[in-house]
């Protein structure tokens, strides 16, 4: 047997939002980044934020609510 200690996600996550010391590190918007290797520039992948996923989830959710 073991003991298990959990916490529900949103209430943790909402209280992350809340500390104003951790919320100013949130990244929000999906990122493409770039490094020049001497000749051309190439594409990496470091955090979940800049890979194509959550590129694609935010560009579809800017076409449906933000187009007229």
């Amino acid at each position: 047997m073991y003991e298990v200690h959990a916490r529900p996600i949103w209430s943790w996550a909402l209280d992350q939002l809340e500390n104003p010391l951790r919320a100013a590190h949130f990244v929000w918007d999906a990122e493409r980044l770039y490094r020049h290797n001497g000749s051309d520039f190439e594409r990496f992948y470091n955090e979940p934020w800049t890979g194509d996923c959550w590129w694609d989830i935010q560009v579809h959710l800017a076409l449906v609510y933000y187009t007229y």
